[in-house]
């Protein structure tokens, strides 16, 4: 199958739908699917991802982006890309402005599109303005996008839901994840702690997000420093982008010892072309990891905590979107239903003292992280996008029958 799957978001900048995108295009092309991918061009493209699948820049004028005036130049380019491959299936990823772009396109090309909406384009929670929809000129052109897909993927729940009170009928969804490169992690690293300079004798709890309100890092950091007048011997990494901002509050809270902070790591299993390796990456973290804490408020698909479960790491997240969904029932996985800093510290506490009477908890956990392997995860998504265009090519067998039927029917 011959797959053009189309982002606005894409290495080497690094987030959850670049990631996510890249290990869908990377788990097509291991299962010997033509895959092409359409992006526009990043500031530091000069450094793109050393990948299987093949990748198109396009690049809008500068100052275009603001003011919403690449979008005709990106349809056009979308349009000549589709024409020059001949693709299968077109599949965009974040409703606005990637699927904004492909429903036009493909409706006038009379091609399938798929769309996989990731949290900020189709969730809204407004005590912290977060989502794209609070804006109502977003919030009609991101509804006809969704609408006009021939198929949705929904990476989580609350997706789901939200698509259904869009008026999507229920047989156009299809319930997938995003996949992770899950044999990386597999292995733990017993020197990984030594190299990121954390002490060897103390308890390592790790999250990993950009510092933005919707990742809670607040409440983490003041449930850390209710956590260390408890136990001494715990220590709280955070690695993302803008993460290193956060030093002022770490100071304040007295927990400069306790506390590092690490801007973004290279992603698992994700190598960029100009790479040195001497950067340490994300994966190192994880090694380095005893506990990993997901304190998101809201979250689509918690990517990072399906890799954490990969590396053989007990959890504790909030008990919110994304995190309901992926954590099942289990001895090292703890759920806060109280959005409090003392309600996540008291969980933090109880898994730390559980840890240090079983050493091995979450060494399960690669086991529930397997589902979620890109490989299989693609194959998934190919069974779905052969659901669309069954779908697809049954309504236009059918439309010419109608036509025939309705003409003999009596004036």
């Amino acid at each position: 199958m011959r797959v053009l799957l189309l982002t606005s978001q894409y290495l080497p900048q690094i987030g959850g739908v670049q990631l996510a995108v890249h290990n869908l295009a990377e788990g097509l092309s291991e299962a010997g699917h033509e895959v092409h991918l359409l992006s526009p061009r990043p500031r530091d493209s000069a450094n793109p991802p050393l990948a299987l699948h093949r990748l198109h820049w396009f690049a809008p004028l500068p100052g275009t982006w603001r003011l919403g005036l690449w979008v005709p130049a990106w349809r056009f380019r979308l349009r000549r890309l589709i024409g020059e491959l001949a693709p299968d299936i077109v599949h965009a990823h974040v409703a606005y402005p990637a699927g904004h772009v492909a429903a036009s396109v493909c409706r006038k090309a009379g091609l399938p599109m798929v769309l996989t909406c990731h949290g900020n384009d189709i969730q809204k929670l407004s005590e912290i303005g977060y989502g794209m929809r609070l804006d109502p000129r977003l919030d009609t052109l991101i509804t006809a996008a969704v609408r006009q897909a021939s198929g949705l993927v929904a990476i989580g729940s609350d997706v789901r839901a939200e698509y259904l009170s869009m008026g999507v009928p229920p047989d156009r969804i299809a319930d997938l994840p995003n996949g992770i490169n899950a044999s990386l992690l597999a292995d733990r690293d017993p020197a990984a702690k030594g190299r990121l300079g954390l002490p060897e004798d103390a308890l390592a709890l790790l999250a990993v997000g950009r510092n933005h309100p919707k990742k809670g890092f607040a409440f983490l950091l003041e449930a850390m420093r209710r956590v260390v007048d408890r136990d001494a011997k715990v220590v709280c990494v955070l690695v993302g982008a803008r993460v290193p901002e956060l030093q002022t509050r770490v100071d304040a809270l007295g927990l400069a010892d306790r506390v590092f902070l690490f801007g973004p790591a290279p992603p698992v299993g994700v190598q960029f072309g100009d790479e040195q390796g001497a950067e340490a990456r994300t994966d190192t973290y994880f090694h380095a990891a005893d506990v990993f804490v997901m304190p998101s408020l809201i979250e689509s698909f918690g990517l990072v905590t399906v890799e954490a479960l990969a590396a053989g790491l007990p959890v504790v997240a909030m008990d919110a979107e994304g995190a309901r969904d992926l954590l099942a029932d289990s001895p090292s996985i703890r759920l806060v239903k109280d959005r409090t800093p003392e309600a996540l510290a008291a969980a933090l506490l109880s898994l730390v003292e559980r840890i240090r009477s079983k050493p091995r908890l979450g060494r399960a956990n690669p086991e529930l992280a397997a589902r979620y392997d890109r490989r299989r995860v693609a194959e998934q998504h190919v069974n779905f996008y052969r659901v669309v265009l069954e779908r697809l090519a049954s309504s236009a067998e059918q439309r010419p029958v109608a036509k025939e039927l309705s003409s003999n029917l009596p004036t």
